[in-house]
């Protein structure tokens, strides 16, 4: 509950300050050399390997992503997990200022391009999900600081990558985490862009959490959306 807050706090201290954000969703993974081997049957030794592995991974992906975008990465949050499949994967929520970056499918499509191809020559792979059918109707596009149903679709991410893996938690190496986000901007600074038109919805973190958020793209079609988006 503490991380969801956080997150849902820097999210909303975004939207004070850019009238739009482009909302990316990217799942990375290494290619796991044995597809059948529970986490439980790995020895400690091996585990911390692995795990050190991908936090250096993810390190190198958040130097890309400030290098990259600069003050255009209005915020980030990873949560790393792991899976029989894919071994240790990390979820990514990523927000860049909407108002220049607006292609939904091949901004994160060159993200994942960098992070797979030059990054890690090919020994890893990144999904798009933002490039699946119908991920806008389920937030995954530019989302506009007056639309109600994006309080929907921050909490609704905002919950997934807070979910506490404790199989994977319990066994960390000591000071690793497997969830972090952007750091909270406590510092007053004038609004970015003209004097704005309509007030930001305010909310309640608590009642967009979870299931609620899970039924966001049943509720509110693509007509909506685009609506609420102009």
């Amino acid at each position: 509950t503490r991380n969801y807050n956080h997150l849902m706090h820097v999210i909303r201290a975004c939207l004070e300050w850019n009238r739009k954000i482009l909302l990316i969703r990217l799942d990375w993974s290494e290619k796991a050399l044995d597809l059948t081997l529970p986490i439980e049957d790995l020895s400690q030794a091996d585990f911390d390997v692995a795990a050190a592995r991908v936090a250096d991974a993810r390190d190198k992906m958040v130097q890309h992503l400030n290098l990259q975008f600069k003050g255009d990465l209005l915020f980030y949050a990873w949560k790393i997990e792991w899976g029989v499949q894919k071994g240790f994967h990390i979820h990514w929520l990523i927000g860049l200022n909407g108002s220049k970056y607006q292609d939904r499918i091949n901004v994160p499509y060159h993200i994942a391009k960098h992070w797979d191809e030059v990054l890690f020559k090919g020994g890893r792979h990144t999904h798009n999900i933002n490039a699946m059918s119908g991920q806008e109707r389920m937030g995954l596009c530019v989302l506009h600081y007056a639309h109600s149903p994006a309080r929907q679709f921050f909490g609704l991410y905002a919950d997934y990558l807070t979910k506490v893996d404790y199989n994977l938690k319990l066994r960390l190496p000591k000071g690793m985490r497997s969830f972090g986000c952007t750091k909270l901007n406590q510092g007053s600074k004038p609004k970015k862009g003209p004097t704005r038109s309509y007030q930001m919805p305010d909310y309640d973190f608590a009642t967009v959490r979870g299931q609620r958020g899970r039924a966001t793209g049943r509720r509110f079609g693509a007509k909506s959306l685009k609506k609420g988006l102009q």
